[in-house]
């Protein structure tokens, strides 16, 4: 906490990024185009939206674990309050927090929302690629009827609709549902939006800890200095896992390599502009 609060002070400037791997994740899932960005925009500049997002089950992560921002590039860290505090202190007055949280709401929120517009139709008629993810998570025709139900979702004022795990069970439990039947749909539901939005908006996995870790034993010297080395590490590793699997995912190796090219170019761009934004921070002129 207390290398996180010393070091990641900046770490906003390395954010630009998310914007890319929002884009890629939206269009991977049939977002239309745009919407994730404007819904992020209206987000960060009307305590309504954050309110709506609220209202529907959605919160910031950071009030929920005041860590969590740190944790999305070094995973948990258990510590005394006091350095999490630091920590938390540094990713709130640099920005990050804020960032995190609002990219997370907006692709769930919008997620949410393309859900509902599918909602009229039988699971066999929703469009690609949405079918296929509900499908490759488990649910049938049955449990879509359930979830699909207009009366069961969220409605703002101004008329939007929105097909929100959280809100739905309890107006599911409200209608009659079994709690069980109802839990068990959000849950399911929410996990799926949740595996989306780690394409969206990355943090750290237990399955890139564990590819740098392995099984180095903690309180050893070799153990506490594979962890040292491989802190920063985790992020790097689990957007770039995340993204070979999606890459491969893709049908046929020509679709594959057009999202490879795609992800790399917008990547190096925005990742310019990070560089770009470090150096002025540092008080030098930009790169040529």
């Amino acid at each position: 906490n207390v290398l996180t609060a010393a070091q990641l002070g900046s770490a906003l400037l390395s954010a630009p990024t998310d914007l890319w791997t929002q884009h890629m994740a939206a269009r991977a899932v049939g977002i239309g185009h745009g919407k994730v960005f404007a819904r992020f925009v209206s987000l960060m500049a009307s305590g309504s939206s954050r309110e709506t997002a609220a209202r529907m089950g959605y919160i910031a992560d950071t009030l929920a674990d005041t860590g969590s921002t740190a944790a999305r590039y070094l995973g948990d860290v258990w510590s005394p309050e006091i350095t999490e505090r630091l920590a938390s202190g540094v990713m709130r007055a640099s920005g990050l927090a804020r960032w995190t949280d609002m990219n997370r709401l907006a692709f769930q929120m919008e997620f949410a929302g393309l859900l509902a517009e599918q909602a009229g139709r039988a699971l066999d008629q929703v469009d690609e690629p949405l079918r296929s993810i509900l499908r490759g998570r488990g649910f049938d025709d049955a449990e879509w009827t359930r979830l699909a139900d207009p009366a069961l979702h969220f409605r703002t004022d101004a008329g939007e609709t929105f097909l929100a795990p959280m809100h739905w069970r309890e107006a599911a439990l409200a209608a009659g549902l079994e709690n069980a039947e109802a839990e068990g749909l959000a849950i399911r539901l929410q996990a799926l939006i949740e595996e989306q939005m780690e394409f969206a908006v990355p943090s750290v996995s237990l399955d890139a800890r564990t590819s740098l870790i392995g099984e180095a034993p903690p309180g050893t010297i070799y153990g506490e200095l594979i962890r040292s080395t491989a802190m920063y590490k985790n992020f790097a590793l689990s957007l770039t896992l995340n993204q070979v699997r999606r890459t491969m995912a893709r049908p046929g190796a020509m679709n594959r390599a057009l999202y490879a090219a795609q992800l790399m170019a917008g990547l190096t761009l925005l990742g310019g502009v990070s560089v770009q934004l470090k150096e002025v921070a540092k008080g030098r002129d930009p790169r040529p």
